[in-house]
């Protein structure tokens, strides 16, 4: 069996090299990442994960038009494509702050909107994967 191109790659900046020169694209990781999730032992890392949403967000970060130049000559931003998971702890808009617990979830409900930590990340053209 031999392992797609993205999977053996170490590094986040091989992963984001692999990215601009075609070897995969943002949709490939997502799903490596989806198929990846909630392996530990007790199968829990996840508290809140939607894989249709995850792959939305993939599709999105796929459409951004590139410009000139760029950290990897691609002409986009230093983390675009890649899949950053994001702590339940910091609000994505959309989905349920918790911090690991069930009652905080209940209590606040769904974000209205991102939080600094989030923006910058989607500024960075990251594909924010939601909270573990």
């Amino acid at each position: 069996m031999t392992a797609s191109p993205a999977t053996h790659l170490g590094s986040i900046r091989a992963l984001r090299s692999a990215l601009a020169n075609g070897i995969t694209q943002p949709t490939r990781l997502a799903k490596q990442a989806l198929a990846k999730s909630n392996q530990n032992p007790g199968h829990n890392t996840y508290l809140w994960q939607d894989a249709e949403w995850t792959l939305a967000e993939a599709a999105r970060i796929e459409t951004m038009p590139a410009s000139g130049g760029g950290p990897f000559g691609d002409g986009r931003e230093t983390l675009w494509g890649l899949p950053i998971s994001v702590k339940d702890c910091f609000d994505l808009a959309g989905t349920p702050t918790s911090c690991g617990v069930e009652f905080y979830r209940l209590l606040n409900g769904i974000a209205d909107s991102d939080s600094w930590l989030v923006e910058g990340l989607r500024a960075g053209a990251a594909q924010v994967e939601g909270p573990p």
